[in-house]
């Protein structure tokens, strides 16, 4: 990715080595750019470059829903993972009642141009992540979402509509795009 959550992570610790793992040179690029500190590498979440155990924190932020093959990416991480390590994944929550309605009725023509290859909801994210050897230390559904993809990202930009959207988050789960998983390894 950019390294978006990675500046941030950057900035409160450090200290901390952050390395990133992209196949799109692009991505890199950009990562680079916005972590200048951080060791990047060109490869592939099924083959990622880097020695067994290494690491001790993996963030897979909006990746899984793309694999074609997310039990192998998940084999793949727990290969880099220290025993005591963690994994911190997030996808979009495609378990609420607002989802079905945007795919049904809002923009049903979303999921044939999207290049997401996994939906999930909580129980299947929970049995995937299960079935790869991991153990869910917490899994909650978190952040804003409008079904319609043109206006959310219009909320989102805005402070004000943004801060409004989570509060609604906070009362109707419905509106919470994204599900976040705290794992480590069985």
């Amino acid at each position: 990715g950019d390294g978006i959550w990675s500046m941030e992570i950057s900035q409160d610790y450090p200290s901390m080595s952050l390395i990133g793992v992209d196949y799109n040179t692009l991505r890199l690029e950009r990562y680079q750019q916005n972590v200048p500190a951080a060791q990047t590498y060109y490869g592939s979440c099924l083959d990622i470059p880097l020695d067994n155990q290494i690491a001790d924190v993996v963030m897979f932020h909006q990746v899984l829903e793309h694999i074609p093959e997310p039990a192998a990416a998940l084999h793949e991480v727990r290969r880099i993972l220290k025993p005591d390590g963690w994994l911190m994944l997030s996808v979009p929550n495609e378990g609420t009642w607002l989802k079905k309605i945007q795919y049904r009725w809002i923009q049903p023509g979303l999921l044939a141009s999207t290049d997401h290859v996994n939906f999930y909801t909580s129980a299947s994210l929970s049995q995937q992540l299960e079935a790869a050897g991991y153990s869910i230390h917490s899994l909650e559904a978190v952040g804003f979402y409008f079904p319609h993809q043109g206006i959310s990202r219009r909320l989102l930009n805005n402070r004000l509509t943004f801060q409004t959207g989570v509060a609604l988050a906070r009362l109707f789960p419905a509106f919470r795009d994204c599900l976040f998983a705290w794992c480590r390894l069985t």
